[in-house]
């Protein structure tokens, strides 16, 4: 398996958690929320957000 097909299963998988959630977001929010845990599971050291 590839990179870039597990980094696009775990893209799906997100995707359908907010088709699935009861929650009305926008649609910038979700890719924009998408792309922050992407991110998150890409850097290879600790991130700290202070």
């Amino acid at each position: 398996m590839k990179t870039s097909d597990a980094l696009d299963q775990y893209m799906d998988i997100c995707s359908d958690f907010f088709k699935r959630s009861a929650a009305k977001l926008n649609k910038s929010f979700k890719i924009v929320f998408i792309e922050i845990l992407l991110l998150y599971m890409v850097v290879p050291r600790k991130i700290n957000f202070i």
